[in-house]
């Protein structure tokens, strides 16, 4: 699909670009004259001002589907971890694979950073919880805290879960009653 709309098929060099436009990216932030020759991407020196205001940098949550390594070594770099869980719908079966890849990332950072342990890390969960029913939405979002998400993200779009299309009022209502049911 991504060759179709004229984007770089191959996985591995669309990792390979991330990687590349990630230290192009950091690199402005610093505010500094910065400039990058890379395989994939060319910057002439250049000063991104302001500088962004947390440190050392906006947070990078970097995605990526288990078992692949070369994204969990991605995830593993930055500042958190956002998994996919395509063709998965179990939450149990979610819950299994976050507590791997939560794991393998942990095990990676601790390894290649040396300052791991005093560096934050998100580690992201997202889903679908029922606005009506407070006690098993919060069950079903302490289920992914249990083994490792630090962040719950609901999902909103329409026709989510086999619904149809919501309507505005809809949407409202449901960002509106949180992630709790109010």
């Amino acid at each position: 699909q991504f060759g179709d709309l004229g984007d770089e098929p191959d996985q591995r060099v669309r990792g390979a670009m991330l990687d590349e436009g990630l230290a192009l990216v950091t690199g402005l932030w610093s505010g500094e004259p910065f400039q990058f020759d890379g395989q994939y991407y060319h910057l002439k020196p250049a000063t991104f001002r302001p500088r962004p205001v947390q440190q050392p940098r906006i947070p990078i949550w970097a995605a990526g589907v288990w078992p692949h390594r070369r994204p969990l070594a991605r995830m593993a770099r930055w500042d958190g971890m956002f998994p996919l869980f395509w063709g998965i719908d179990d939450p149990a079966e979610q819950q299994a694979h976050l507590r791997e890849m939560v794991a393998v990332v942990q095990e990676m950072r601790h390894k290649n950073l040396p300052d791991a342990a005093q560096r934050p890390f998100d580690v992201v969960a997202t889903g679908v919880t029922p606005p009506d029913r407070p006690a098993q939405t919060e069950a079903h979002i302490a289920g992914f805290a249990e083994v490792g998400a630090t962040w719950w993200l609901e999902e909103l779009e329409p026709g989510r879960g086999g619904d149809t299309a919501w309507s505005f009022t809809q949407l409202r209502e449901r960002v509106l009653a949180g992630p709790l049911g109010g």
